[in-house]
Protein backbone atom coordinates (compact mmCIF):
# COMPACT_ATOMS: atom_id res chain seq x y z
CA UNK A 1 0.00 0.00 0.00
CA UNK A 2 1.22 3.53 -0.64
CA UNK A 3 2.42 5.13 1.63
CA UNK A 4 3.11 9.51 1.68
CA UNK A 5 5.43 11.36 4.58
CA UNK A 6 4.69 15.17 4.42
CA UNK A 7 8.19 16.47 5.38
CA UNK A 8 6.94 19.98 6.13
CA UNK A 9 4.00 18.81 8.57
CA UNK A 10 5.24 15.68 10.03
CA UNK A 11 3.15 13.49 9.62
CA UNK A 12 2.25 10.21 7.40
CA UNK A 13 -0.75 10.97 5.54
CA UNK A 14 -3.01 7.43 5.39
CA UNK A 15 -4.70 6.33 2.48
CA UNK A 16 -3.08 9.04 0.31
CA UNK A 17 -4.74 9.95 -3.25
CA UNK A 18 -1.53 11.20 -5.02
CA UNK A 19 -3.76 12.38 -8.18
CA UNK A 20 -5.73 14.22 -5.61
CA UNK A 21 -3.02 15.83 -4.06
CA UNK A 22 -1.29 16.78 -7.64
CA UNK A 23 -4.37 19.33 -8.22
CA UNK A 24 -3.67 22.57 -8.78
CA UNK A 25 -0.44 22.35 -10.52
CA UNK A 26 0.00 22.97 -13.74
CA UNK A 27 3.71 21.36 -14.78
CA UNK A 28 5.13 18.07 -14.11
CA UNK A 29 8.68 17.22 -14.23
CA UNK A 30 9.73 13.40 -12.61
CA UNK A 31 11.71 10.48 -13.39
CA UNK A 32 10.23 7.34 -13.58
CA UNK A 33 9.68 4.21 -15.00
CA UNK A 34 6.03 4.19 -16.63
CA UNK A 35 4.71 0.91 -18.15
CA UNK A 36 2.87 2.36 -21.09
CA UNK A 37 2.16 5.39 -22.88
CA UNK A 38 -1.49 4.80 -21.63
CA UNK A 39 -0.28 6.03 -18.24
CA UNK A 40 0.85 9.71 -19.61
CA UNK A 41 -2.51 9.88 -21.82
CA UNK A 42 -4.71 9.06 -19.24
CA UNK A 43 -3.19 10.64 -16.14
CA UNK A 44 -0.57 13.34 -16.92
CA UNK A 45 -2.16 15.17 -20.28
CA UNK A 46 -5.51 15.79 -18.64
CA UNK A 47 -3.51 17.20 -15.81
CA UNK A 48 -1.21 19.31 -16.67
CA UNK A 49 -0.25 21.44 -19.57
CA UNK A 50 3.27 20.85 -19.81
CA UNK A 51 4.58 17.47 -18.57
CA UNK A 52 8.73 16.66 -18.99
CA UNK A 53 9.27 12.84 -17.83
CA UNK A 54 12.60 10.71 -18.36
CA UNK A 55 12.06 7.08 -18.21
CA UNK A 56 13.79 5.21 -15.66
CA UNK A 57 14.06 2.09 -15.91
CA UNK A 58 13.97 -0.60 -12.63
CA UNK A 59 16.91 -3.41 -13.16
CA UNK A 60 20.16 -2.23 -13.44
CA UNK A 61 21.17 -4.94 -15.29
CA UNK A 62 22.98 -4.06 -18.34
CA UNK A 63 20.77 -5.82 -20.81
CA UNK A 64 18.42 -3.20 -19.58
CA UNK A 65 19.71 -0.70 -20.51
CA UNK A 66 20.55 -1.68 -24.15
CA UNK A 67 17.03 -2.95 -23.84
CA UNK A 68 15.95 0.07 -23.50
CA UNK A 69 18.42 1.99 -25.98
CA UNK A 70 18.03 -0.53 -28.92
CA UNK A 71 14.00 -1.63 -28.72
CA UNK A 72 12.47 -0.19 -31.65
CA UNK A 73 9.94 -2.54 -31.52
CA UNK A 74 8.51 -1.19 -28.44
CA UNK A 75 8.65 2.12 -29.51
CA UNK A 76 6.95 1.92 -32.99
CA UNK A 77 3.87 0.07 -30.92
CA UNK A 78 3.55 2.41 -28.47
CA UNK A 79 3.45 5.63 -31.56
CA UNK A 80 1.20 2.98 -33.39
CA UNK A 81 -0.75 3.20 -30.66
CA UNK A 82 -0.96 6.34 -29.07
CA UNK A 83 -3.75 8.84 -29.77
CA UNK A 84 -3.58 12.28 -31.85
CA UNK A 85 -3.49 14.72 -28.66
CA UNK A 86 -0.35 12.08 -27.49
CA UNK A 87 1.24 13.21 -30.62
CA UNK A 88 -0.09 16.51 -30.73
CA UNK A 89 1.87 17.56 -27.66
CA UNK A 90 4.84 15.83 -28.00
CA UNK A 91 4.79 17.67 -31.65
CA UNK A 92 3.98 20.74 -30.03
CA UNK A 93 6.56 20.48 -26.96
CA UNK A 94 3.82 20.50 -24.34
CA UNK A 95 5.03 16.67 -23.29
CA UNK A 96 8.73 16.00 -23.77
CA UNK A 97 9.59 12.72 -22.99
CA UNK A 98 13.53 11.47 -22.57
CA UNK A 99 15.60 8.15 -21.42
CA UNK A 100 19.15 7.29 -20.63
CA UNK A 101 22.16 8.12 -22.96
CA UNK A 102 24.81 6.66 -20.76
CA UNK A 103 23.84 5.27 -16.72
CA UNK A 104 20.68 3.91 -15.90
CA UNK A 105 17.87 6.45 -13.92
CA UNK A 106 16.64 4.65 -11.11
CA UNK A 107 15.62 7.00 -9.27
CA UNK A 108 11.69 8.56 -8.85
CA UNK A 109 10.93 11.80 -8.11
CA UNK A 110 8.23 14.47 -9.01
CA UNK A 111 8.74 18.07 -9.28
CA UNK A 112 5.31 19.92 -9.72
CA UNK A 113 4.45 23.40 -9.43
CA UNK A 114 2.14 26.45 -10.75
CA UNK A 115 3.07 30.36 -10.70
CA UNK A 116 3.40 30.36 -6.54
CA UNK A 117 3.67 27.00 -5.34
CA UNK A 118 4.96 23.84 -5.53
CA UNK A 119 4.95 19.98 -4.39
CA UNK A 120 8.07 17.43 -4.22
CA UNK A 121 7.84 13.71 -4.30
CA UNK A 122 10.59 11.66 -3.65
CA UNK A 123 10.16 7.57 -2.82
CA UNK A 124 9.80 4.09 -4.59
CA UNK A 125 6.65 4.60 -6.40
CA UNK A 126 6.62 4.70 -9.74
CA UNK A 127 3.67 6.08 -12.33
CA UNK A 128 1.82 3.07 -12.46
CA UNK A 129 -1.64 2.21 -11.15
CA UNK A 130 0.33 -1.22 -9.32
CA UNK A 131 2.87 1.32 -7.70
CA UNK A 132 0.03 3.76 -6.14
CA UNK A 133 -2.71 0.84 -5.30
CA UNK A 134 -1.12 -2.54 -4.91
CA UNK A 135 2.28 -2.05 -4.44
CA UNK A 136 4.10 -1.19 -0.52
CA UNK A 137 5.30 2.25 -1.96
CA UNK A 138 6.98 4.88 0.76
CA UNK A 139 7.55 8.09 -0.59
CA UNK A 140 7.71 11.91 1.07
CA UNK A 141 6.55 14.73 -0.05
CA UNK A 142 6.84 18.52 0.40
CA UNK A 143 4.44 21.70 -0.35
CA UNK A 144 6.55 24.59 -0.49
CA UNK A 145 5.73 28.57 -1.89
CA UNK A 146 8.05 29.80 -4.18
CA UNK A 147 8.04 33.31 -2.02
CA UNK A 148 8.86 31.94 1.25
CA UNK A 149 12.77 31.43 1.80
CA UNK A 150 12.82 28.26 4.16
CA UNK A 151 10.88 26.38 1.35
CA UNK A 152 14.14 28.05 -1.81
CA UNK A 153 16.23 25.37 -0.64
CA UNK A 154 14.79 21.91 -1.25
CA UNK A 155 13.21 23.60 -4.39
CA UNK A 156 15.75 25.08 -6.59
CA UNK A 157 17.99 21.98 -5.92
CA UNK A 158 15.60 19.92 -6.80
CA UNK A 159 15.41 22.16 -9.92
CA UNK A 160 18.81 22.22 -10.47
CA UNK A 161 19.09 18.09 -10.37
CA UNK A 162 16.38 17.68 -12.68
CA UNK A 163 17.64 20.11 -14.87
CA UNK A 164 20.93 18.08 -15.06
CA UNK A 165 19.29 14.91 -15.59
CA UNK A 166 17.03 16.22 -18.49
CA UNK A 167 19.41 18.54 -20.46
CA UNK A 168 22.40 16.54 -19.63
CA UNK A 169 21.99 13.01 -18.58
CA UNK A 170 18.96 12.15 -21.01
CA UNK A 171 18.27 12.07 -24.99
CA UNK A 172 15.21 11.90 -26.31
CA UNK A 173 13.06 8.91 -26.55
CA UNK A 174 10.68 10.22 -28.94
CA UNK A 175 11.84 13.19 -30.66
CA UNK A 176 8.91 15.88 -31.56
CA UNK A 177 10.43 16.31 -35.47
CA UNK A 178 9.82 12.56 -35.71
CA UNK A 179 6.17 13.14 -35.32
CA UNK A 180 5.68 14.97 -38.71
CA UNK A 181 7.59 12.00 -40.36
CA UNK A 182 5.41 9.42 -39.03
CA UNK A 183 2.11 10.42 -39.67
CA UNK A 184 0.19 8.44 -42.23
CA UNK A 185 3.42 6.29 -42.09
CA UNK A 186 2.36 2.44 -42.01
CA UNK A 187 4.52 0.22 -39.13
CA UNK A 188 7.30 -0.64 -41.48
CA UNK A 189 7.93 2.87 -42.34
CA UNK A 190 7.54 3.92 -39.09
CA UNK A 191 9.90 1.45 -38.00
CA UNK A 192 12.19 2.49 -40.81
CA UNK A 193 11.91 6.39 -39.24
CA UNK A 194 12.53 5.03 -35.65
CA UNK A 195 15.43 3.20 -36.81
CA UNK A 196 17.37 5.46 -38.64
CA UNK A 197 16.86 7.76 -35.56
CA UNK A 198 18.81 5.22 -32.80
CA UNK A 199 21.01 4.39 -35.06
CA UNK A 200 22.08 8.04 -34.85
CA UNK A 201 21.14 8.44 -31.45
CA UNK A 202 24.03 5.57 -30.93
CA UNK A 203 27.02 7.04 -33.00
CA UNK A 204 26.69 10.03 -31.85
CA UNK A 205 24.61 10.89 -28.27
CA UNK A 206 24.33 7.31 -26.11
CA UNK A 207 27.67 6.01 -24.31
CA UNK A 208 28.03 2.95 -23.46
CA UNK A 209 30.53 1.25 -20.95
CA UNK A 210 33.69 -0.51 -21.87
CA UNK A 211 32.85 -3.12 -19.90
CA UNK A 212 29.46 -3.83 -20.95
CA UNK A 213 30.70 -3.82 -24.78
CA UNK A 214 33.23 -6.22 -23.14
CA UNK A 215 30.77 -8.13 -21.21
CA UNK A 216 28.82 -9.00 -24.66
CA UNK A 217 32.38 -9.83 -26.66
CA UNK A 218 32.07 -13.56 -24.67
CA UNK A 219 29.75 -15.53 -26.52
CA UNK A 220 29.24 -18.02 -23.26
CA UNK A 221 28.49 -14.37 -21.18
CA UNK A 222 26.89 -12.32 -23.31
CA UNK A 223 23.12 -13.51 -23.52
CA UNK A 224 23.65 -12.86 -19.53
CA UNK A 225 23.73 -8.93 -20.00
CA UNK A 226 22.05 -8.08 -23.30
CA UNK A 227 19.55 -9.67 -25.77
CA UNK A 228 21.13 -11.34 -29.03
CA UNK A 229 19.41 -9.51 -30.69
CA UNK A 230 21.38 -6.44 -30.29
CA UNK A 231 24.88 -7.97 -30.10
CA UNK A 232 25.52 -7.35 -33.54
CA UNK A 233 23.93 -3.67 -33.61
CA UNK A 234 26.26 -2.98 -30.81
CA UNK A 235 29.37 -4.26 -32.50
CA UNK A 236 28.52 -2.13 -35.39
CA UNK A 237 29.26 0.39 -33.46
CA UNK A 238 31.69 -0.05 -31.01
CA UNK A 239 35.76 -2.35 -31.10
CA UNK A 240 35.58 -5.20 -28.55
CA UNK A 241 37.44 -2.62 -26.23
CA UNK A 242 34.37 -0.81 -25.46
CA UNK A 243 35.56 2.27 -27.91
CA UNK A 244 33.35 4.04 -30.53
CA UNK A 245 34.90 3.03 -34.20
CA UNK A 246 36.73 6.11 -36.06
CA UNK A 247 34.82 5.72 -38.89
CA UNK A 248 31.21 6.33 -37.12
CA UNK A 249 29.39 7.32 -40.82
CA UNK A 250 30.23 3.64 -41.51
CA UNK A 251 29.23 2.77 -38.44
CA UNK A 252 25.91 4.02 -38.65
CA UNK A 253 25.23 2.84 -41.66
CA UNK A 254 26.39 -0.53 -40.90
CA UNK A 255 24.27 -0.14 -37.72
CA UNK A 256 21.14 0.94 -39.36
CA UNK A 257 21.09 -1.99 -41.60
CA UNK A 258 21.33 -4.67 -38.53
CA UNK A 259 18.64 -2.69 -36.62
CA UNK A 260 16.14 -2.68 -39.65
CA UNK A 261 17.15 -6.49 -39.86
CA UNK A 262 16.16 -6.97 -36.75
CA UNK A 263 13.83 -5.31 -35.53
CA UNK A 264 11.04 -5.39 -39.00
CA UNK A 265 7.89 -6.56 -39.17
CA UNK A 266 5.18 -6.89 -41.64
CA UNK A 267 1.73 -4.82 -41.14
CA UNK A 268 0.31 -6.90 -38.32
CA UNK A 269 3.22 -7.62 -35.67
CA UNK A 270 7.02 -7.47 -34.74
CA UNK A 271 9.09 -10.50 -35.64
CA UNK A 272 10.94 -11.26 -32.72
CA UNK A 273 14.69 -12.89 -33.96
CA UNK A 274 14.22 -16.01 -31.86
CA UNK A 275 11.76 -17.13 -34.57
CA UNK A 276 14.53 -16.26 -37.10
CA UNK A 277 16.81 -18.97 -35.78
CA UNK A 278 19.14 -20.31 -36.50
CA UNK A 279 19.97 -16.99 -37.04
CA UNK A 280 19.91 -16.50 -41.62
CA UNK A 281 23.12 -16.16 -43.26
CA UNK A 282 21.34 -14.45 -46.44
CA UNK A 283 18.16 -12.34 -45.76
CA UNK A 284 16.11 -9.92 -47.80
CA UNK A 285 16.29 -5.59 -47.96
CA UNK A 286 12.79 -4.23 -49.25
CA UNK A 287 14.16 -0.82 -48.87
CA UNK A 288 16.93 -1.26 -50.92
CA UNK A 289 15.61 -4.26 -53.16
CA UNK A 290 18.55 -6.66 -52.73
CA UNK A 291 19.54 -9.56 -50.89
CA UNK A 292 21.70 -9.22 -47.92
CA UNK A 293 24.54 -11.95 -47.36
CA UNK A 294 26.52 -12.16 -43.49
CA UNK A 295 30.02 -12.09 -44.19
CA UNK A 296 31.91 -14.41 -42.54
CA UNK A 297 34.56 -12.18 -41.18
CA UNK A 298 33.09 -9.10 -39.61
CA UNK A 299 29.68 -10.92 -39.34
CA UNK A 300 27.80 -7.82 -40.87
CA UNK A 301 25.24 -8.21 -43.67
CA UNK A 302 26.40 -6.62 -47.05
CA UNK A 303 24.63 -6.63 -51.04
CA UNK A 304 25.03 -9.72 -52.75
CA UNK A 305 27.91 -9.81 -55.45
CA UNK A 306 27.31 -12.14 -58.18
CA UNK A 307 30.44 -14.01 -58.88
CA UNK A 308 31.39 -16.55 -61.78
CA UNK A 309 30.55 -20.21 -61.25
CA UNK A 310 33.81 -21.92 -60.69
CA UNK A 311 34.74 -25.76 -61.56
CA UNK A 312 35.17 -26.22 -57.83
CA UNK A 313 31.58 -25.53 -57.30
CA UNK A 314 30.01 -27.72 -59.53
CA UNK A 315 32.31 -30.34 -58.41
CA UNK A 316 30.85 -30.02 -54.93
CA UNK A 317 27.54 -30.18 -55.44
CA UNK A 318 28.49 -33.75 -57.71
CA UNK A 319 30.07 -34.99 -54.76
CA UNK A 320 27.26 -34.11 -52.34
CA UNK A 321 24.13 -36.08 -54.64
CA UNK A 322 27.16 -38.70 -54.84
CA UNK A 323 27.08 -39.06 -51.30
CA UNK A 324 23.28 -39.39 -50.92
CA UNK A 325 23.09 -41.97 -53.64
CA UNK A 326 25.84 -43.90 -51.52
CA UNK A 327 25.41 -43.38 -48.09
CA UNK A 328 21.49 -43.35 -48.01
CA UNK A 329 18.92 -45.53 -48.19
CA UNK A 330 17.90 -46.14 -51.78
CA UNK A 331 14.47 -44.92 -51.83
CA UNK A 332 15.53 -42.27 -49.45
CA UNK A 333 17.76 -40.42 -51.95
CA UNK A 334 15.12 -38.46 -53.85
CA UNK A 335 13.89 -36.99 -50.63
CA UNK A 336 17.17 -36.08 -49.47
CA UNK A 337 18.42 -34.15 -52.11
CA UNK A 338 15.02 -32.23 -52.61
CA UNK A 339 15.57 -31.16 -49.04
CA UNK A 340 18.77 -30.25 -49.89
CA UNK A 341 18.08 -28.65 -52.97
CA UNK A 342 15.02 -26.71 -50.78
CA UNK A 343 17.66 -25.58 -48.69
CA UNK A 344 20.32 -23.82 -51.01
CA UNK A 345 17.53 -22.18 -52.50
CA UNK A 346 15.61 -21.16 -49.54
CA UNK A 347 17.43 -18.26 -48.81
CA UNK A 348 15.85 -16.95 -52.79
CA UNK A 349 12.49 -17.73 -51.97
Amino acid sequence: MLRIYDLKNQQMLTKPDFWKLTEGFVSFRGVSFVGSFKVIEQELLPRFQQVKLILGMEDRQTGQKMEQIFNVPRRVEELVNASDTFLQRIEAGSLQLKSTKQALFHSKYFLLENETQFIIFNGSMNLTKQAMTQNYELVWCYRGEKAVPQDQAIYQAHLALFKQNFEVDSTDYVNRKLIQQIKGKSRQEITAILTDHVAQETTTAITLQKEEIAAITDQQQREKVVAPQWVKAVQAVYTAKGNKKRDQAAAQANAKVLYYQAFTQDEHRVIPENELYPVPMWTYDETEGQVLVQNPVTDRYEPLQASPLRRADLENFVNIIESFHTNKVRDESLQALSAFLYLMTAPLI
